[in-house]
Formats: structure tokens, sequence, C-alpha cells
């Protein structure tokens, strides 16, 4: 082999050692923001599930247009006795979204016969949580309880839960009157 393929050979190997360095590094920074959205994302069920208003608050500090409807969540939790049953890990869905499913009991599911799991899709920008955003898997029950009440007793929701999930201010007395009803309801378990 002569100095030229010698060479040759040694600007190839030193071509592909960069470009796999090159990759090594991105994927390590995407792989290392994706494992710190996971330890926030934690972090923001912890905080959810201390049942701090100051706690959740802080960690909702860079998503201001969530702010009100999750804190109002978690004060309707509380007051609705939610205790959590199975808190599976958060996962990553993409490079800047996170899930966490948390299966709990709570005084709706127990006077309906159920219990559910609440999922919280969370969205991160440079490592800070941006945005909030939940769904459950509530059985159709506890849609026809919602139906029933607003005919049967509608001043729940010119009441306690006025503007439920969207700028109320009562969300203790909102569930309270929601276990109530369901308590109350025709197809409620014994």
């Amino acid at each position: 082999m002569g100095n030229g393929s010698k060479r040759s050979v040694v600007t190839l190997w030193a071509i592909g050692l960069l470009v796999a360095s090159t990759l090594a590094l991105n994927g390590c920074s995407s792989n290392g923001e994706s494992n710190q959205n996971l330890l926030l994302a934690e972090g923001f069920i912890d905080a959810f599930y201390s049942w701090s208003p100051n706690a959740l608050g802080h960690k909702l500090a860079k998503a201001p247009q969530d702010r009100d409807r999750t804190l109002y969540y978690q004060a309707w939790a509380e007051a609705g006795d939610y205790q959590i049953q199975t808190r599976r890990p958060c996962f990553a869905t993409s490079s800047t979204n996170v899930e966490c499913a948390i299966t709990v009991t709570d005084n709706i599911g127990a006077a309906l016969g159920y219990i559910a799991t609440d999922t919280f899709k969370l969205t991160f920008a440079r490592n800070n949580l941006v945005g909030v955003s939940f769904t459950s898997d509530d059985p159709p029950i506890l849609q026809a309880l919602f139906s029933w009440l607003k005919v049967e007793r509608p001043e729940v929701f010119s009441g306690p839960c006025k503007d439920l999930f969207a700028g109320g201010t009562t969300p203790g007395a909102c569930i309270r009157a929601v276990v109530q009803g369901a308590k109350d309801y025709p197809g409620a378990t014994p």
C-alpha cells in the first residue's frame, strides 16, 4: 500500500470518526433532554398529588395558559379524595411530549362503582414545562350522571360547578355537590 493509499484510509477513518462522534453527541443531547423531561414530568406528578397549590403552581411557571385549569383540577381531585392505585412511570411520546397515566379511586367512582385512569399530557421546550392537558377514561355512567344532574339539579351548575374547569372558583364545593348527586343518582351502585 503506497503513501497515498494510507493517507486516504486515514482520512476516511478520521471522517468516519468525526461523523460518528457528531451523531453520538447529538443523540446524547436529545436523549439527555428527553431524560430531563421525564424527570420534570415525574416532578409535576409529585407536585399535583402533593395537594400543594404552591408546589404545583411553581411547576406551571412556564405554562401560564394551563395554570388555572390545572390548579382547579388539583383542588377538585383533593376534595374528591383521589387516591393513587397505580402510578406508572411517565414516558416520552416524542422529544417534547411526555404522558403520565395514573389510576385513581375517588368519591365519585366509589358512588358509581368504577375506578379511572387519568392521563396527563405534558409538553416541554428547552427543559421547561410549557403545556399541560389531561384526560380520563371515565366510563359512560359519569356522563350520564352529569346529564341527570343538569336536569334534576341544575343549581349544581349555576352554583358550585359554574364554569367547571373553565374559570370556576369552587372546585371543592363542586366535586362535593357532584359526589352527593352520584350517591343519589338512580344508576349508582348501592
